[in-house]
């Protein structure tokens, strides 16, 4: 896909014109091939060390998840075909199925990041949790159902 504009990152995340947001695009790379195209926004008044942070040894994510609790987030997948600057960045055909991940975290009201990620080579998606979560809804134990199956299945 194209890079999320500044305004649907704000629409994301619920933020004004005038937030500061800073803007990283970040290619993953495993055995030295990429695997992922990642663009992702922080919200510098939840996290005003970020514009200063020293990445040369650790992800944007992982010092975030280091540096900065949060409380909730949403999380999408999807597919998608690959824009030609994707394409050229993760060495794929234009119009190669990607998967997409799109995340939004907050620490209580205020949002913290978000982010879009694109996975052209095979990924596998685990649920770490030891058994389902009790809960008082029909509704909710049929989402956990599919969700387990979803994630076995990949």
């Amino acid at each position: 896909g194209t890079a999320l504009p500044d305004g649907a990152a704000r629409r994301r995340m619920r933020l004004g014109d005038d937030a500061p947001l800073m803007h990283l695009d970040t290619l993953h790379l495993a055995d030295e091939h990429p695997f992922a195209f990642e663009r992702r926004w922080v919200n510098l008044r939840a996290v005003p060390g970020f514009a200063t942070a020293d990445l040369s040894e650790l992800s944007a994510n992982e010092w975030l998840v280091r540096t900065v609790p949060f409380s909730n987030g949403e999380v999408s997948l999807s597919a998608a075909g690959a824009s030609e600057r994707v394409a050229a960045v993760l060495d794929v055909e234009p119009g190669a199925a990607l998967f997409t991940l799109d995340r939004t975290t907050w620490l209580d009201e205020a949002p913290i990041t978000t982010m879009t990620s694109e996975f052209f080579t095979s990924l596998k998606v685990a649920d770490t949790a030891a058994e389902p979560t009790p809960s008082s809804s029909a509704a909710t134990d049929d989402a956990w159902q599919r969700r387990v199956q979803w994630s076995t299945l990949l």
